[in-house]
Formats: structure tokens, C-alpha cells, sequence
């Protein structure tokens, strides 16, 4: 869960994927990318170090590997949808 980088990139794998992105509610993924790119500190997770790094605004870059792939497309616009992006 640790931030190493000036941009965060995450594959996203599994069939269950599209039930966590439907909008029921705010799911925790899309907080923490809207954390991520807004440059919020982190406050759910395990981290490696005893604090956080420096907070800062990031790009976030997602992979989407549905194990049916005809998902992929559909959860990544519910995912934008849901950080606000769109």
C-alpha cells in the first residue's frame, strides 16, 4: 500500500470486480483513488514505514483484467464515473 512514486498504477483483477464497482454507495476504491489524486494523506491500508510519505497530488493509472474480459471496458467507466472524472 505504499506510495514509492509521483504515480500510482494499480491492475485490477478478478471476477468479482464488477460487483464492488456497481453504485451502491461510494466504494472504497474510488475514495482512495480520488485520495490519490487530489494528494490526501492515506489513512486505510498496511504501510511499511512508521508514517506516510509527503502527500502530493498523483496521476493513477488503472489496468482492468476482468476474468470476463467484455467487463474490463464497463467497470473502468464506472470507476471514472465514480471518482468524478467524467
Amino acid at each position: 500500500m505504499d506510495l514509492t512514486a509521483d504515480f500510482v498504477y494499480m491492475r485490477l483483477h478478478g471476477r468479482a470486480l464488477s460487483q464492488r464497482l456497481q453504485p451502491a454507495g461510494d466504494p472504497p476504491l474510488a475514495a482512495r483513488v480520488r485520495a490519490w489524486r487530489d494528494g490526501k494523506p492515506m489513512t486505510d491500508g498496511h504501510f511499511i514505514p512508521p508514517r506516510q510519505p509527503r502527500a502530493r497530488a498523483r496521476d493513477v493509472f488503472f489496468h482492468f483484467d476482468n476474468t470476463d474480459k467484455l467487463q474490463a471496458p464497463r467497470d473502468a467507466l464506472a470507476l471514472i464515473k465514480q471518482v468524478g472524472q467524467v
